[in-house]
């Protein structure tokens, strides 16, 4: 495949769909493995990796640099550290036979910084966000039918409420689940409910519910049952922000005198789920709703800067939930 740009720029929440496409170029871009190579510039500056691009590939052929957590995206300190002004030049007269990639998934980019304006003109951009539930529907049932096995769309539902704002989490849930039943079954409710018996896989669905219908003590014993498996605060964390923001997208509709159905459409949702959750989003008024989505992004970014420990920052929000 001939690609328009040597240099690519990956950005937006869904990490498993950034993967996927990072994985894509690199197939298309025939690389041996000994020219593939990674620089994380949390750790190593900018520089390093461009000069690797620079190089041509080992025994001829084509090459693939790829750039994780590059934070001279995210701050202007951070932007000043790395030389970027190299990456730059890159950027005007990049190496025809290397492949760079830069991955900044999960990261809030910084759009008006000069590096970020400059991969904006010379790279190719791809935004990989959020699927809608018709989406999400659509890959569940390929994901379970490569392997032979039928899923019931009550099923469907219940794994999109709990991780459809993260593929990778819900292809590994997934996964159990497929091996679980194994070839020429069925997953049907009755097996999701027993797998999380098991503790395989977690009902985040009724811990989103007891905490949008006001059971809080409810709630948070989920949570403490849950919290048995180890199960990454984050998951929590994402689950209850994507809820808050679609409970608040929906108030604000509501308050803008769309019916139900309209609703629908527009979230490309089915009309029994705009149902509930324009029943939910009415347990929350709207200035506190958007509270709780701002405690959860500042929360988010203290955790991945270190500042807060991501368990106890979550129990400390859920517990000042009214």
């Amino acid at each position: 495949m001939d690609y328009k740009y040597k240099v690519f720029l990956y950005k937006g929440d869904e990490r498993y769909l950034t993967n996927s496409k990072i994985n894509r170029v690199i197939k298309d871009s025939k690389a041996d493995e000994i020219n593939i190579t990674s620089y994380d510039c949390s750790e190593v500056n900018v520089e390093k990796a461009v000069f690797d691009a620079l190089t041509p590939a080992f025994l001829g052929g084509n090459k693939v640099v790829i750039i994780t957590n590059p934070v001279f995206l995210e701050k202007e300190k951070e932007e000043k550290n790395h030389n970027t002004k190299l990456l730059k030049s890159y950027l005007e007269n990049p190496m025809d036979s290397t492949f760079l990639i830069i991955n900044a998934s999960g990261m809030k980019v910084n759009e008006k910084l000069d590096i970020v304006k400059a991969l904006t003109k010379k790279a190719q951009v791809v935004n990989t966000n959020g699927i809608s539930e018709v989406e999400f529907r659509g890959w569940l049932e390929r994901e379970c039918a490569v392997q032979n096995v039928e899923i019931e769309k009550v099923a469907i539902a219940t794994i999109y409420r709990a991780f459809g704002t993260n593929l990778e989490q819900a292809k590994n849930e997934v996964d159990k689940l497929i091996s679980y039943v194994g070839p020429g079954n069925t997953i049907t409710e009755e097996v999701l409910k027993e797998v999380m018996s098991k503790g395989n896989s977690n009902d985040i669905y009724d811990f989103i519910n007891a905490l949008f219908r006001g059971q809080k003590q409810k709630a948070i014993e989920i949570y403490l049952d849950l919290s048995k498996y180890e199960k990454d605060s984050g998951i929590f964390i994402n689950m209850i922000s994507k809820s808050f923001k679609e409970s608040l997208l929906v108030k604000t509709m509501v308050e803008n005198g769309l019916t139900q159905n309209e609703i629908s459409t527009k979230m490309k949702i089915s009309s029994s789920r705009a149902y509930y959750m324009i029943k939910d989003s009415a347990n929350f008024k709207k200035e506190t709703l958007e509270n709780y989505i701002t405690s959860l992004a500042e929360l988010d970014y203290n955790i991945k800067s270190g500042k807060v420990d991501k368990k106890i920052g979550f129990e400390q929000f859920l517990l000042g939930i009214k």
